[in-house]
């Protein structure tokens, strides 16, 4: 199993409203935040797992980003660098695919 996402999943988590524990809630986050901006949509399955899939959707995110190495590793850089509208898709995906804690801190 690559390492697909870098240590600063948990300040993601956090930022976001999830629990410190929350990183595979992040990582479901990140899948479904990328099927819903890319198109066509990759179609991820949101499992908090990474592959080959999410590698080449989160590349392709970066690659819209032009600023943004493309590397396929949701990095520091690339959670730092999303746009408002952006934001507010992540925050909704977050939402919708945290743990029941995480839920309850969005309402």
């Amino acid at each position: 199993e690559k390492e697909l996402f870098l240590t600063p999943l948990k300040e993601l988590a956090l930022k976001f409203g999830m629990s410190v524990g929350g990183i595979r809630d992040a990582k479901k986050a990140i899948q479904c935040f990328l099927n819903n901006v890319l198109k066509p949509s990759p179609n991820l399955t949101v499992d908090g797992l990474h592959g080959d899939a999410t590698a080449q959707a989160i590349s392709k995110f970066q690659m819209t980003k032009r600023s943004i190495n493309s590397d396929g590793v949701w990095g520091y850089e690339t959670g730092q660098r999303m746009p408002s509208a952006d934001v507010a898709i992540f925050k909704q995906c977050a939402s919708d695919n945290g743990d029941i804690i995480d839920k309850a801190q969005f309402n």
